[in-house]
């Protein structure tokens, strides 16, 4: 067995395995982001050798990650790449399986979502008294107030700030424009779209405050496509340009 061996060395040779096993180049960028941010953070903790892991430092990683924004799936992404790394770590004899720290971690529970339905009688009640009533009303019997959001009839614009920030034409471009977060699956629709021989171009409109690290993630995938165009938060007139003119619209999600 070998002892002392680096964190830096190992992660090295586990990401050359991955390459020479022709894993997906997306996968690997994404090990790699995932297992440098782990090393940087052991770093931190004086940890620089594969036999001082402890899975209390994963923990710790793991935790520190809820604590700055990351959901409960991103999380347990990374430790699902953790646990890949170690696991061959294992099976080239560098630890023993009695000592693979992230073999006793466990995933982050992650909320159930609930979903509360009508019953018969109430279904019956609601066709039966809906007139001039609301959902809240006839469920609950509380009287409610309608608010309207305030959304105007959607109208068509030319390209204008679109075409003076980001070089787009009408029809140039796929679009994605939401909320930049893990739950989303952008980094699946970022390695299907670099698969796709296309002159057009990939928009990906929004921000993540509360998740910077996974917004890296996604700069680092797509690093080196100069078709890919993150134009960060947008508001206004130029959400406007970017739906009217788009070629596709792409909704992605998983959660």
């Amino acid at each position: 067995m070998l002892l002392f061996m680096l964190l830096t060395d190992a992660r090295d040779e586990f990401l050359f395995d991955c390459e020479c096993k022709h894993l997906a180049k997306g996968t690997i960028r994404n090990y790699k982001a995932e297992t440098r941010f782990l090393v940087e953070f052991l770093e931190l903790k004086q940890v620089t050798e594969v036999e001082e892991v402890k899975a209390h430092h994963i923990r710790d990683f793991m935790k520190q990650k809820q604590d700055s924004g990351s959901s409960a799936c991103y999380v347990n992404d990374i430790l699902k790449v953790c646990k890949t790394w170690f696991h061959y770590l294992v099976d080239e004899d560098y630890i023993e399986e009695r000592r693979n720290p992230a073999a006793k971690v466990k995933n982050v529970r992650q909320p159930k979502t609930i979903i509360e339905t009508f019953s018969v009688e109430e279904m019956k009640s609601l066709l039966q008294f809906y007139s001039g009533s609301d959902y809240i009303d006839t469920k609950y019997g509380v009287n409610s107030v309608l608010f309207a959001n305030g959304i105007d009839k959607p109208e068509n614009h030319d390209v204008d700030i679109i075409k003076d920030k980001y070089g787009l034409e009408k029809d140039s471009y796929i679009l994605s424009l939401g909320r930049i977060v893990p739950e989303k699956g952008l980094q699946y629709l970022i390695e299907a779209f670099k698969n796709c021989k296309t002159d057009k171009k990939l928009v990906i409109a929004g921000g993540s405050e509360s998740n910077k690290d996974y917004y890296n993630q996604l700069l680092e995938l797509a690093d080196g496509d100069k078709r890919i165009v993150f134009t960060g938060y947008v508001y206004g007139q130029e959400i406007q340009e970017l739906y009217s003119n788009s070629y596709i619209f792409a909704c992605t999600s998983f959660d």
